[in-house]
């Protein structure tokens, strides 16, 4: 079942709804509603579709549902697009790879699934106006309402201040559940002003040195209706064995699922979407053995990214693994290790994952694959292996070492032993690459990347890729 709650209704302005994300701060005056734009049915059962404000175009549809569990074949679904979208392009369902194409049936497009995963459904306006459809797998290990252990929501409109998680704890939330925070009467500051002026109060779900815990289930957290900054979504410190799947997460005001100084955790199946400056996917701070997979994330900075705000010896990351992940990057950063840099951070992996869209301009340390130094840690033993770039308006893939607005340290850092391998990359693909000195160097890194129809990079191609000072062992494979 999919259950609509009652309050969750359309947009009283759709037009209001495409312009609020022009606006990269404000608070949405609805949250989440209906979408205008889109209907959807699987098999033959229609399923609720929801839209949020998004930085380019907009707004961004977004759907979800469960896998049937009666059968193995393949999954019909339908879908309509519900403005007067004119003829447009043909529609295009992403990631191309996937080789997903929709048959017109009476002004509805109708294609068929043969396992679960999100897809991407742009149509008539090219990318404005996107439905992101995520077919979740079936749940074989769902908790007991019972369980003392389980916070459960089920259906429906819940608004509550924060949740304080402890161990061994379980934060449920069933599909049609959203999950909205306020800020109470008289609820005081934690931060009366931040870097960018803002009253930041304490994070919405917060683990604090913790251990077997986890956030599950198809509801989702909807923190759009806040102050820029007010909230952190999720957020661990200092935690061990963690366990975050399947939710969605809207709106957020700041970084929307956060680990600092955490061990072993696995994040699965999660989709993110927001339009907020500072509104990241997910960022490992100093955190070790992590899993990352089959997320679907579109949002206002840094998708996937890693970072190191502790000096040595209290800081570090890696062991990382990211794989089977789906990003739209509006503004900043798809994957990789960005800014925050003062302790080491080594032994990490990017494979099997895809960029749809990557859209930022506005800076040279922007694009889909980033490896950006700004403090004094060593970046190392990196890979990046079978990604996708489908579009990129800025670099495919950067390696810089610079001193910027986030630096703490004053020595510069390190980068090497930095692979890309088997990159597909768009027809005008560029590259940038750069060191700070010649005792801080960009070092040993190679390059395999071919355009979509498997033609390797000729020597045009590469003669994109700018390769500044202080860069030593680039090789082209």
């Amino acid at each position: 079942m999919n259950p609509i709650p009652a309050s969750i209704r359309p947009p009283l302005d759709p037009g209001r709804l495409r312009r609020q994300g022009d606006e990269p701060h404000a608070a949405d005056p609805e949250g989440v509603v209906l979408s205008p734009d889109w209907r959807a049915w699987i098999e033959d059962r229609e399923i609720p579709v929801y839209a949020i404000a998004i930085t380019h175009g907009g707004p961004l549809s977004f759907a979800s549902a469960d896998w049937p569990d009666r059968r193995d074949g393949p999954v019909r679904i339908r879908l309509r697009p519900t403005w007067a979208a004119g003829p447009g392009r043909e529609p295009r369902i992403l990631p191309a790879h996937r080789g997903t194409t929709a048959a017109r049936m009476d002004g509805d497009l109708v294609f068929s699934l043969d396992s679960p995963g999100h897809r991407v459904v742009e149509a008539g306006e090219g990318s404005e106006r996107p439905l992101f459809l995520s077919l979740d797998p079936v749940e074989t290990d769902r908790p007991d309402p019972a369980d003392p252990s389980v916070l459960w929501f089920g259906p429906g409109v819940h608004s509550v201040p924060w949740i304080d998680l402890a161990d061994g704890m379980t934060l449920y939330l069933e599909r049609g559940a959203v999950l909205r925070s306020h800020i109470p009467e008289g609820e005081a500051p934690v931060v009366l002003k931040d870097w960018a002026g803002q009253a930041c109060y304490r994070d919405f779900v917060v683990g604090r040195n913790l251990a077997g815990v986890s956030i599950r289930g198809r509801g989702l957290l909807d923190l759009s209706t806040l102050g820029w900054h007010a909230r952190s979504p999720i957020q661990f410190r200092n935690c061990r064995d963690i366990r975050i799947g399947d939710i969605t997460i809207v709106g957020s005001p700041e970084w929307s699922l956060a680990l600092f100084g955490c061990r072993e955790a696995e994040i699965r199946n999660v989709k993110i979407f927001g339009h907020r400056e500072n509104s990241d996917g997910i960022d490992l701070v100093d955190t070790i053995g992590v899993r990352v997979s089959d997320c679907l994330i579109r949002t206002g900075d840094d998708a996937i990214c890693l970072k190191s705000m502790q000096p040595p010896p209290l800081g570090g990351a890696g062991e990382v693994v990211v794989e089977r992940c789906i990003v739209w990057n509006d503004k900043v950063r798809c994957f990789g290790v960005c800014c925050e840099t003062r302790s080491d951070i080594r032994q990490v992996v990017f494979r099997d994952c895809d960029v749809l869209h990557s859209m930022a301009t506005w800076t040279t340390e922007l694009g889909s694959l980033c490896l950006v130094v700004c403090d004094s840690a060593t970046v190392s033993d990196i890979a990046f292996e079978d990604i996708r770039i489908e579009e990129e308006d800025q670099y495919v893939m950067v390696a810089m070492i610079v001193k910027d607005f986030w630096s703490k340290d004053p020595e510069p850092g390190h980068i090497r032993d930095i692979r890309f391998d088997r990159i597909q990359v768009p027809a005008d693909a560029r590259g940038h690459f750069v060191g700070y000195d010649k005792d801080h160097q960009v070092e040993n890194m190679t390059i395999r990347a071919f355009h979509a129809d498997g033609t390797p990079l000729s020597a045009s191609d590469r003669a994109r890729f700018h390769v500044g000072p202080f860069v030593s062992g680039l090789r082209f494979l």
